[in-house]
Order: C-alpha cells, then sequence, then structure tokens
C-alpha cells in the first residue's frame, strides 16, 4: 500500500460488484486528485451496499468521472464524506432515464460535494441503439415518461459558483421560461451553460415551454456567459413578441448605467432541437434576427440540431438566416456610427449588398 501513496491520478474499468474494494483502496490514497470509475452492470448481478468513509478521506479529490448507471453512481456520492473539495464533476450514463433518475445522480453530487468548490458539471446519457429502435419501432414505450424537466437538474441549482454546466441527456431539457429565469438567476457567473441541446430524439408532439423570451434571461444575468444551448420554441410570432417585451420590461427596470443588453459576452447559442417552423418566411426571419440585435452584441454563430427529428429538416438552414441577417443589421448599424470600429470582413461581404 505504502508504494501506492504518490499516486495523484487513478483509473478503474470494473463490475460493479468491486465497488466496496476499490472505494476501500482509493479512499487511502491521500495524495488523489483524480479519479475515474466506469462501473458496467452485469445482467442479475446486485449492487452491494457501500459503506461510508472516515471524514478525512477523499479530502485531497479534485477531479472525478464516474460511468454507470444512475443507482450505482449515486451510491458512490452517498458513500463519500461530506464537503468533499471537488472541482469538477464528469457523469457518463447510458440509457433512457426519467427526471427522478437525473435528480438521484445530481443528488448524490449535493452530497458529497462543497457548494463553494465545484466549478464545473458534465453529465451524458448516451442512448444505445436498442434505445432507439424501441423508440423508433413504436414498440409500446411510453415516451411521456421521459419528457425531462426542471426537477432533472433541480439539485445542482444549489451550486452557485459554477462555470460549466453540461446536460446531454439524449432528449431534451422541456424548461419553460420561468425556469430559465431561475437558472440565469441562479448561475450568474457561469461560462458555458448547456441544456440538453445536443439530443439523440425528441417527442414530436412536445413543443417547449419556453419561447425566445428566455433568451433574454441569460443575457441579462450571465455577464460572463460565452456559449448557451438550449431547447426551445421559436415558430410563433407570440414567442418572438415575448422577447421584445422581456427586453423592453428590462430597459424600464434597470437604471441606464446598470443595463446590460444587447450582451457582449454571449458568443454562440446552440439551439439544438428548437422549433422554427417558419419554411423561410421573411417576415419571420426578419424578426428574429432584429431581436437578436437587442440581445446580443457580439453573437458569432446560432445553429441547431437534429431538427429532421421534428420533421422540419431545413430549420438548422432557418438559423443560419437568422443569424446572416443578424450580422448584416449590425454591420449596418456600424455603418451608420462613424465611432464604431468596423470589421473588414464584414465590410467585403456587405459592400455589394450595401450598394444597393
Amino acid at each position: 500500500m505504502a508504494c501506492l501513496q504518490s499516486l495523484t491520478h487513478v483509473s478503474f474499468y470494473m463490475t460493479a460488484a468491486s465497488l466496496p474494494q476499490v472505494l476501500v483502496l482509493t479512499s487511502q490514497l491521500h495524495k488523489l486528485e483524480d479519479l475515474t470509475i466506469q462501473a458496467c452492470d452485469k445482467p442479475f448481478e446486485e449492487i452491494p451496499r457501500l459503506s461510508s468513509f472516515a471524514p478525512e478521506a477523499f479530502s485531497s479529490l479534485k477531479h472525478v468521472t464516474f460511468d454507470g448507471s444512475p443507482d450505482i453512481i449515486s451510491r458512490i456520492f452517498f458513500a463519500f464524506p461530506a464537503n468533499r473539495a471537488i472541482q469538477s464533476v464528469t457523469l457518463r450514463m447510458h440509457g433512457l432515464y426519467t427526471n427522478a433518475d437525473i435528480a438521484l445522480v445530481l443528488s448524490g453530487v449535493v452530497a458529497a460535494v462543497s457548494k463553494e468548490s465545484l466549478q464545473k458539471i458534465i453529465i451524458t446519457s448516451v442512448l444505445s441503439n436498442n434505445d432507439l429502435s424501441h423508440w423508433d419501432a413504436d414498440s409500446g414505450i411510453d415516451t411521456r415518461q421521459f419528457i425531462l424537466d426542471i426537477h432533472a437538474i433541480e439539485p445542482a441549482l444549489q451550486f452557485q459558483n459554477l462555470d460549466i454546466f453540461s446536460a446531454c441527456l439524449g432528449v431534451p431539457l422541456y424548461l419553460t421560461d420561468e425556469d430559465h429565469l431561475r437558472i440565469a438567476q441562479t448561475w450568474r457567473s457561469v461560462q458555458l451553460l448547456y441544456l440538453s441541446s445536443i439530443v439523440q430524439r425528441v417527442i414530436r408532439t412536445h413543443k417547449p415551454p419556453a419561447s425566445i423570451a428566455s433568451l433574454v434571461h441569460y443575457a441579462r444575468y450571465c455577464h460572463r456567459l460565452k456559449a448557451l444551448g438550449l431547447c426551445l420554441d421559436a415558430s410563433t410570432k407570440a414567442s418572438v413578441d415575448a422577447c421584445v417585451q422581456a427586453v423592453d420590461a428590462c430597459r424600464e427596470s434597470i437604471p441606464e448605467t446598470n443595463f446590460s443588453l444587447p450582451s457582449p459576452s454571449i458568443q454562440m447559442v446552440e439551439f439544438g432541437p428548437s422549433w422554427l417552423e417558419c419554411n423561410f418566411d421573411p417576415v419571420q426571419i426578419n424578426s428574429l434576427a432584429k431581436v437578436f440585435t437587442r440581445i446580443f452584441s457580439n453573437l458569432a454563430a446560432c445553429c441547431a440540431c437534429r431538427t429532421e427529428e421534428l420533421g422540419v429538416l431545413q430549420a438548422a438552414w432557418t438559423w443560419v438566416k437568422v443569424q446572416t441577417l443578424y450580422e448584416y443589421i449590425l454591420f449596418v448599424d456600424q455603418s451608420c456610427n462613424a465611432n464604431a470600429p468596423l470589421s473588414t470582413w464584414k465590410s467585403k461581404l456587405f459592400s455589394k449588398v450595401c450598394r444597393v
């Protein structure tokens, strides 16, 4: 055992039955900073009960990566002493899970990790070919049970100092405008925030409840945010109108000296499977581009993925059109401002349009 005391990084690939021995071993490594455990479930294998550890165990840990089922991952965390000064947590699962499953895993993190130290949470769940075939084959699976919402990630909101929160759970997180407001007000220092915008499947009959107005909350409260991923409904005029009203409400309620819109920090928005059924409608595209100029001043990219699952094959290209028109509107506004520096590449790109 003495020869292992200098170890700072260890990784294990094992069955769940070996967990007690592995945790006992690693709890005695007083210089351990980085722990990776990949625990696979064998059919009909019982997950052993894990004993709690002494208060000084795992006190040097800074980074953990756990791969397994929600039950296995949560048991590991609940076996840890409380308030470990862990800085980053990476959680990898496989399969379709409910709100309760995801919340169980994150509740384990809450039980073990200091609220002040944690800076990064990355949680993923990859759907297997078997999961996808059951979903696609209309095999009687009730997909509504896998509609994830704020209850899935609510335990993580206790960590208010996060720089990074990324949840890619195979299916979207269906959050409301009120949910996004709460998240933005809680994670004000976040720099990268992905709320399951990269997915493998969606429920086609279930529209996202959030509107474009959700973007205003992140632009207003998250002054360090650079990249944002979320799922919302941008397919209606009502969604855009709600956003305009949110911007106007901010302007009326915040003193001019403290007004933070448009946000200079947000550079990329990943809309994932957001609904945008405008079929290249120029009115809708123009409305979105104009409202974007009121929310973002430095947006370099807005994009979408997996929109074919909604039967909207061109929605991703529609976002590209919104982004291009947004760039052009900003360029024209800067051209009218003699004190504003002009981008060389934008001058070349839009010069012919401007002459017309």
